[in-house]
């Protein structure tokens, strides 16, 4: 992976989470949270920590670190503002691309947020978070040539010794033992 890229993801999820820990952190110490509202915070915190997690994989265990990574970029992609609900979610950096009932929107934030309401009083908005979208591509590409790459690495097994498990015959050519 592109040592660039990695520190970026890195900057992003745990940077990104500790941001939104305190966030959390600081609505817990400022307001009075009804029982629901408590339980959507809660959720957070561990959302937040899961990107925490997936950045410290990333350095630790990279193969997990990218798996874990594309799941976090994934939770970060969509943008969902409905009558019913309300979803969003920012960790680190954001460039987001919405639709809503005034027209189409954009907007560029360093910085962690959340977002989660049921009942949600909110006009209808839908869009996309691209920053989060295209890590979440570069990730899957990354995984996708780990996967290649190991497979072309693994030791094949040699002609010259073989195992124990095979039936050895003394009699025939080296040839025909190869070809069976």
């Amino acid at each position: 992976m592109n040592k660039s890229l990695k520190i970026i993801l890195l900057i992003l999820q745990i940077g990104g989470g500790l941001l939104g820990l305190g966030l959390i952190g600081r609505t817990f110490l400022t307001k009075q949270l009804p029982q629901t509202a408590l339980i959507i915070h809660i959720a957070f915190i561990f959302v937040f920590l899961f990107g925490i997690v997936a950045g410290v994989a990333l350095v630790r265990k990279p193969k997990l670190g990218f798996w874990l990574s594309a799941v976090f970029q994934a939770l970060q992609i969509p943008i969902i503002v409905i009558p019913a609900t309300a979803y969003l979610l920012v960790s680190g950096a954001c460039f987001n691309l919405y639709r809503h009932a005034g027209g189409f929107g954009y907007k560029f934030v360093f910085g962690s947020h959340y977002y989660f309401t049921i009942h949600s009083t909110d006009s209808w908005m839908a869009g996309i978070n691209v920053l989060a979208l295209v890590l979440f591509i570069l990730l899957v590409r990354e995984i996708r040539l780990q996967s290649v790459f190991s497979k072309i690495c693994e030791p094949q097994p040699s002609m010259e010794y073989p195992s124990q498990a095979q039936d050895h015959q003394p009699k025939g050519s080296h040839l025909q033992h190869i070809l069976r």
